[in-house]
Formats: C-alpha cells, structure tokens, sequence
C-alpha cells in the first residue's frame, strides 16, 4: 500500500519536520524562501496533526506581516502628502508675505500691551495669536492658518539665525534620518495583488533605477551635510577650550600598550560614553564626581554587564596610563569601584542532536552552512572566519591550515593571541574545504558579518534550538567541550582557539602544525561522515 503524502510534512531519519515556502511578496523579509523545522515527534499522525497548527501559525504570521507592511505604506503615503504640502506653501508667495506681516504684527501686539522689546517681555498666547491672525487672514487655509500661529507663539523671530549648537543639531538629526532611511530601505509597493504579489505605484521595471537614484542622492546629500557639520565644528571649536582632551591620553594608551583592533575601537567607545554624560572636558579638569556620573550612566546603559565592566576598565587604564607619564598627580577612578551585576548566561554545549537539526535546516554547501561548519571544526569566531580571505587557506608540508590573522585588507581579531594557525579537520577536508577556497579574494562575500550572525541565530532557532544559552557564540564552548572529550590538552586547545593559557607556562613555546593537526583531527561531534 503506497503511503499517502502530505504536503508541507517530510522524515529525516526518524523525525517527522514541516516546511513552509514563503509567499513571493514577503521573501524579503526572511532569511530563506523555505521555512523549515522539527515536529518533535516520530509519530507521523501527531506530526500531521502539529503540522496543520504550525501552517496555521505560520499563515497568520504571514498576514501580519502583509497587513503591518499596508499600514506603513498608508503611513508614508499620508507624510508625504503633508511633507509636501507644507513644502507648497513654505515655497509660495504668501509665505514670503506672511513673514512680512508676521513681523509687523508683533510689533504692534507688544507695542499694545506696553512690554515693550519682546525679548524682554512675554509671547502672545495661543488665544491672543489666533485673533492676530483672523484679524489679517480670516479666509486662510487651516494648515497654513496654524503655522503662522505658531510662529506668533514662539520665542524667537523666525527669521532669527539659528545658533551654532542649533544648526549642529539640525544636521546630526538629518543625518541620522538618512541613515535611518538606508537601514529601513524604501518601499515602493502601496498594496498587494490576491496572489501576493506586490502593487508598485511605479512600474515595477522602474522600482530597481529609481532605488538607485535615490540611493545616489542620499549619498550626496550627506556628503553636504557632513562637510557642513565639519565646517560648523571648526567653528565652534575656536571657541572651546584647547587644552588637551581624553584623545591625548588615548593615544598615549595606544603607544604604550598596542592593543588589537577590536579593543581599540572598544577604548573610543568607552571615552565616548563618558563624553555623553560629562561633555569633551580637558582631562586636567575631570574630577572623582565625574567618574561617579560615569558610573552611574554606565549602570543604565542598555548594554550587557560583561560590555559596561569592559567601558570602565578601559578608561580607568587610559587614566593609569597618563598618572605613570606624569600628565595627572592622581586618577579620579581611585578608590571607586564598579560591580555592575552579573547578568551573564551560562553557556551549554550544542548536542549532537541540536546541531544534526541546525544543518539540516541549512543549505547543505552553501554560504551560511559552511559557516556554521568552519566555526564548528575550527572553534574560531564568526568574525574570524567571515573575513577569511583565499590567500589565509595555507600549506605547510602537506598539512592544509588556516592563517587566522589581522594583517589582510579590513581583517581584525579580538586580541594578539588570535592570530594563530589552524589545521583543517579532516571532516571539512572531506566536505569538499578546498573546492570552496575561490582562487583570490575573500571566502564569504554574501553581505555582512552582522546580517550572517543574524541567519545563522535565526536558522538555530528555527531548528527548534530555543535555550538562549544556546547562541551562535557557544559553538566556541563546544569546540572546547569537544577538545577536552577528545583528550586534548588544555595549552593545545587554547592554541586553536586563541585563548590566553590561564597558567603562564604555557605561554612559552609553540605547536607545529604537524602536531596541531594530529590533535584537531581527534575532535569530533558524533556528526561527522566518511
């Protein structure tokens, strides 16, 4: 008797899974055209039963998805009719009139409640301000009725100059628009046909050079408005104070102590953070009150604990650093402490039966499947391995290794000990390692570290992985787990995955790669094939 076959439902070893292809308008959205992930049963008629749930959350799902895409398209539809109905009149004529008049108008309104010079003197209230403006334009529009409202309530002349610190702000706000803008691309689509897909309110062929263009003007508008921001920051610069800032001790810092890259970049942000609360002082001036302001911002920073205790470190030693040059008698951190609390999660190994369910919800040889693969066999991070490039895939001796380094174009590591040789396991020899190695260039051009840590959590969760301890990061923890299962010793396993030796002597010396290879190749997952 042939076995009925239901649509969306399939086994793999023993294990019943759903898939769900996802509808043409909103591929977009998703990591992958094809949704996929376990039943949890082995039972094909409870999997058929959870299957028609899944499908129904999953349809659901879809429709908000549909409808939440409507609102906004409604959303912006409605700004932009306002945006530009504003700009009509704002560009019009009697505009231009009405600031003429506006002007005038004041003058009497204060002349006649004898406060003389308004700056001294009280604004019209919203009352007083409407019976100006009835009085002059009693058949005007109402939107441009109530901006010349508001411009008889505010404070400041409308034809005032703005401020430096006003203008600097109206160009960090556009900025940051912009960039807004190209994180949350534009939308071109107004509705949805029956079928799914989208209602352009352009023809579609034109939807990809109009994008284009945009993206081109935004590109150069910025390129304006930044060298706009420089020029005013010069400006105001000639009335700051000059004496030497945090920047001086950080490069003081960064002379004596070479950090990696990564901790650089951590060093800035943690002198920005400080900037946030206390301002650019002149390090001379920065006293233990301000260090106690710091930390307090640092306790409601929306960061982890781990990052905030990283922020003050950091600082306290760029502080250390200039009392041992002399440049401050005392630091302002000493005697202060900091003990955010501990909101680490314990991490737990992948199970064999975890990552069987992780590669099976990836695209076997593909981009995202080698990744998961290359950090599973090599214990390395995401970002070590993204940026692999064709000449870092080395031999030496016969022995196929990874040169795991910071010195190629746009490479960086976490800290020096990163920079190690890797030996290639022999399961990624036997996937076929080497015929993925393209014979220049990088390894992984397929967008950005942050978008395939972002598909690899979402195809770990989707698997049906959902312990938050569970992250793409610990694969690391398992590597290590592994390593230890395997026999290995804890200076080799450290050697592989970067990690400073806790036990200083096992710092000295090194590992031929003949060596390193015998020991990597005896790490396994209980997934591995001939």
């Amino acid at each position: 008797m042939q076995k009925r076959s239901v649509k969306g439902l399939w086994e793999r070893e023993g294990t019943w899974y759903y898939r769900k292809v996802v509808p043409t308008d909103l591929q977009n959205e998703y990591p992958r055209r094809l949704l996929r992930g376990s039943l949890d049963t082995k039972d094909k008629r409870e999997a058929e039963r959870r299957l028609h749930a899944v499908l129904a959350k999953l349809d659901a799902e879809f429709q908000e998805r549909r409808k939440a895409r409507q609102e906004a398209a409604e959303r912006i539809a409605e700004e932009a009719r306002r945006v530009a109905a504003e700009k009509t009149f704002l560009a019009s004529p009697a505009f231009a009139q009405a600031v003429k008049e506006i002007s005038a108008t004041k003058a009497d309104f204060y002349e006649i409640m004898e406060l003389g010079d308004h700056h001294g003197g009280r604004e019209p209230t919203r009352e007083e301000a409407i019976a100006m403006v009835d009085e002059r334009s009693a058949n005007m529009p109402e939107a441009e009725r109530e901006i010349l409202i508001q411009a008889l309530m505010s404070s400041a002349s409308i034809v005032d100059e703005p401020s430096v610190e006003e203008q600097l702000d109206y160009l960090k706000d556009t900025l940051a628009r912009i960039q807004y803008e190209r994180t949350h691309e534009t939308s071109f689509a107004v509705g949805h046909y029956e079928d799914g897909t989208p209602m352009f309110v352009i023809p579609e062929r034109y939807v990809t050079p109009v994008r284009n263009y945009l993206i081109q003007l935004q590109d150069a508008e910025e390129k304006k408005l930044k060298a706009q921001y420089e020029a005013l920051m010069s400006r105001s610069a000639g009335n700051q104070d000059q004496r030497a800032k945090l920047g001086e001790l950080l490069q003081d810092w960064l002379r004596e102590r070479k950090p990696a890259k990564t901790t650089v970049s951590d060093a800035k942000g943690a002198i920005r953070h400080f900037e946030e609360v206390n301002g650019p002082l002149p390090y001379a001036d920065i006293t233990p009150q301000h260090i106690l302001d710091y930390k307090n911002y640092l306790f409601e920073l929306d960061r982890k604990s781990q990052t905030k205790k990283k922020y003050w470190t950091l600082l306290h030693a760029i502080f250390n650093v200039a009392c041992g040059n002399q440049k401050i008698k005392k630091s302002p951190f000493e005697g202060i402490l900091f003990n955010p609390p501990d909101d680490s999660v314990t991490r737990q190994d992948l199970s064999k039966s975890d990552l069987s369910a992780v590669f099976s919800n990836l695209e076997k040889k593909r981009h995202d499947w080698w990744l998961f693969r290359l950090c599973l066999y090599t214990g390395a991070r995401l970002n070590e391995v993204f940026q692999l490039d064709a000449n870092d895939i080395r031999d030496d001796g016969g022995v196929i290794y990874i040169n795991f380094t910071d010195q190629g174009e746009g490479q960086s590591l976490k800290t020096k000990n990163s920079r190690r040789p890797v030996p290639v396991h022999k399961q990624l020899l036997s996937d076929g390692f080497l015929d993925m190695v393209p014979k220049e260039g990088r390894l992984f051009t397929h967008g950005n570290k942050s978008a395939a840590s972002k598909r690899l959590n979402t195809a770990i969760d989707s698997a049906g992985v959902k312990d938050e301890s569970k992250a793409l990061h610990f694969l690391r923890h398992t590597f290590k787990s592994a390593c230890r299962a395997a026999g290995l010793d804890e200076d080799v396993s450290d050697r592989l995955t970067g990690h400073k030796s806790s036990h200083v002597g096992r710092n000295y010396g090194t590992h031929s790669i003949a060596a390193l290879k015998v020991a990597i190749d005896k790490v396994a997952f209980g997934i591995e094939h001939d």
